[in-house]
């Protein structure tokens, strides 16, 4: 008589995960007989993952259904792309998201959280995994801040798999996020800003006079360099300037960084120089390329030209480098600037386009300098265009 070979229901394994630990899996068999994929049993141990699998053959739930089984890789295809991800064309109905906005989460995606977790199934990412992720972030030379960013990313996705159940439970939301890096951005001194608006020094600092203007806007104003660039002279009123748009270096004209338009005041004698600058008509952007026609200059080149004037005026590159001075700090220094002066913050909302105090803060510095010489530094600034 033939004798008839009993099969355990299930078989467990080690595996090794990326992160050095060691977890235990399981396989079964599917209602055709097949023997399945491998399922995470989430423990450490030999006798505890064949414990997880008696418990589960008890309940009827040896073979799990398939929420969560898909793997990161194959869940993250047409992530974050503009015309294919199903969370973008969801969320584009509902809230106001820009192209920029996309391409940034691609870029993560791509770069920092795909090579981490691409082979690993949804359902099998644990809290330890993430953190150790965000410590190999670190310790490739990611700073905290960076670190937490590319968190918030991850966690956007594994939210909208609980929305859209493919998910049943978002791990990520347990993670705690690095402490916040301790940085502040270098702000311009007083001194600087004089000596690289001076007339006397134009023709030697600025080879390049839109790029003067393009400073001195921001340094009157707050805004960003894509607003800057996105500038028309039909935008130039009686003492005002209308913001209503930026001119991204990828995309071309888009909304501003908020998605509100905003008006500031600017000096009339500012705007009259600039309305007397060369253009063909009012359409026409107050920073127009003489390389590429119908198009502001690129941001590359005010760029530099504003660290060019700022070498020129005595700071050495590596100063530069050191502090992060970039054409931004001139929205630090601005709001620096008013708020020494008693601006309320909710006027400089407004002109800067901040939603929030926290980022007003964030924006803003003192130095002892300014303790000093509150009572007269809103008008210096305002009156450099003067000197030109």
């Amino acid at each position: 008589m033939e004798t008839v070979r009993y099969r355990e229901p299930f078989t467990v394994y080690p595996r090794k995960m990326r992160s050095g630990k060691v977890i235990w899996y399981y396989q079964t068999y599917d209602d055709s007989g097949k023997r399945t994929s491998a399922y995470s049993t989430g423990q450490t141990s030999k006798s505890a993952a064949r414990h997880i699998c008696q418990k589960l053959l008890r309940e009827g739930k040896l073979l799990p259904d398939t929420v969560g089984r898909i793997t990161f890789r194959d869940y993250a295809k047409n992530w974050w792309d503009w015309d294919k991800c199903e969370y973008l064309k969801y969320k584009r109905t509902r809230r106001n998201i820009s192209k920029s906005y996309a391409s940034t989460g691609r870029l993560i995606l791509k770069n920092h959280i795909m090579p981490y977790f691409k082979d690993m199934r949804l359902a099998d990412i644990r809290i330890y995994d993430i953190e150790q992720w965000l410590q190999s972030l670190v310790d490739s030379g990611q700073s905290n801040t960076s670190a937490n960013h590319y968190l918030r990313f991850l966690r956007i996705m594994m939210t909208e798999a609980i929305r859209r159940d493919i998910l049943k439970e978002d791990v990520s939301r347990k993670v705690l996020q690095l402490k916040k890096t301790e940085f502040t951005r270098g702000i311009l001194s007083h001194e600087t800003v004089r000596k690289i608006f001076d007339q006397s020094n134009i023709m030697e600092y600025w080879p390049n006079k839109k790029c003067y203007y393009a400073s001195l806007i921001a340094a009157c104003t707050g805004m960003r360099i894509g607003e800057v660039r996105g500038l028309k002279y039909s935008d130039l009123g009686i003492g005002i300037v209308s913001i209503s748009r930026q001119y991204h270096a990828k995309f071309g004209v888009t909304d501003t960084k908020n998605h509100k338009s905003r008006e500031v005041p600017l000096p009339q004698s500012l705007i009259d120089e600039l309305l007397n600058l060369d253009r063909r008509s009012d359409e026409d952007y107050i920073l127009a390329s003489t390389h590429n026609h119908g198009d502001p200059m690129h941001p590359t080149s005010i760029s530099r030209a504003f660290t060019t004037a700022l070498v020129k005026s005595g700071m050495k590159a590596e100063e530069i480098k050191a502090k992060n001075i970039t054409f931004h700090s001139w929205r630090h220094y601005f709001n620096t600037v008013m708020r020494s002066n008693n601006i309320s913050d909710s006027k400089l909302r407004s002109m800067t386009g901040h939603q929030s105090s926290v980022m007003t803060d964030h924006y803003t510095h003192y130095a002892a300098e300014d303790l000093k010489e509150i009572g007269d530094v809103q008008s210096k600034i305002l009156s450099f265009h003067k000197v030109v």
